[in-house]
């Protein structure tokens, strides 16, 4: 009887073992493939999320500093099939359907300009990138000065050399900005926290110039900088990233423009006021004394069109317009 018992419960012990390893297996397994799903979720999301914007812009380049005015921007499109370029002033609307490369010529504001742009693709899903440039008639003068001085004759041959390298510099490098709070000044520098919160190096010397730009421009020395100035730095980078400054502004920060963009059918047209259906959301816009694109009457419904417009007390206001798809005009 002892030995019955014995064997019985040797099996049950080893059914049970069985049992709970089974178990074990099969939710290490549904644990695996979900991870597996929620990677792969994941990769999906990120691949979509990527591929909302990928046009590219090949010149200018972001925070460069520009000298003369207007500038072109040009690049190429990926997936997009319609791009908005939006300044503080002005917006140029390119459909991209049928060429994937573009271009825009822009006029600047002095000092710096905060650029938008919007980019759809054919799903109507869109994204935003900023791009900052710098416009500064004056820093090729002064960089132009400061590489041109007369040499002293004591050291006539060293100097030459000295200015040679610095010309070849210049026409190898290209202007660049650097924008943001002044955190830290020295003798030979200052310190910058850029609108990332990253700290930029950059030296300076008795070549840079310096101006306060607000409604007027007016001259200032290094010693009038202050902690917390908002400062607009321009110069090249030397080898170790320390922007080398040749010209250096105070002034107020700027900021994107304030503006929305809808891409949609027409569904109404009454009076001065239009209606713009998008992914079953209406939007409401008024037309006011001056906009740029075509005229009311030529708007008609069922057209595809994009609007840029501002929104001031809860008026839309249209600031630019564009058909991009006329709705067929009816065979007589």
């Amino acid at each position: 009887m002892r030995k019955e018992i014995l064997i019985a419960i040797f099996f049950g012990i080893t059914i049970g073992l069985i049992l709970a390893f089974g178990i074990w297996r099969t939710n290490s397994s549904l644990k695996d493939n979900i991870s597996q799903t929620a990677d792969e979720n994941r990769t999906v999301e990120t691949e979509a999320t990527a591929e909302n914007s990928t046009f590219s812009i090949n010149s200018p380049q972001d925070y460069d500093v520009i000298t003369q005015n207007p500038v072109v921007i040009s690049g190429i499109s990926g997936q997009e099939t319609l791009l908005v370029i939006s300044t503080e002033n002005e917006d140029f609307i390119r459909n991209l359907s049928n060429n994937q490369e573009f271009e825009a010529e822009i006029s600047l504001e002095p000092a710096v300009n905060v650029i938008k742009f919007t980019s759809f693709n054919s799903g109507g899903i869109s994204a935003e990138k900023l791009f900052t440039l710098v416009y500064s008639s004056e820093f090729r003068k002064e960089t132009e000065e400061s590489v041109s001085k007369p040499a002293d004759e004591s050291d006539a041959t060293t100097s030459v050399r000295q200015k040679v390298q610095e010309k070849l510099q210049l026409a190898l490098n290209r202007p660049k900005a650097v924008i943001g709070a002044l955190t830290d000044i020295s003798d030979s520098g200052i310190q910058i926290r850029n609108d990332l919160g990253q700290i930029d190096q950059v030296a300076i010397d008795e070549a840079v110039s310096y101006a306060r730009i607000n409604d007027t421009t007016a001259s200032l020395k290094f010693s009038d900088l202050a902690l917390g100035d908002h400062i607009v730095s321009m110069g090249y980078y030397d080898d170790n990233e320390v922007l080398l400054a040749r010209r250096i502004l105070v002034t107020e920060p700027k900021t994107p423009p304030d503006i929305t963009i809808v891409y949609g059918s027409v569904t109404d047209v009454s009076g001065r006021i239009i209606t713009i259906e998008s992914g079953g959301i209406e939007t409401e816009l008024t037309f006011p004394r001056r906009w740029k694109g075509p005229e009311i009457n030529e708007i008609n419904i069922d057209d595809i069109v994009v609007a840029v417009y501002t929104t001031t007390n809860e008026t839309q206001t249209i600031r630019t317009i564009e058909i991009l798809f006329p709705t067929p005009t009816p065979e007589e």
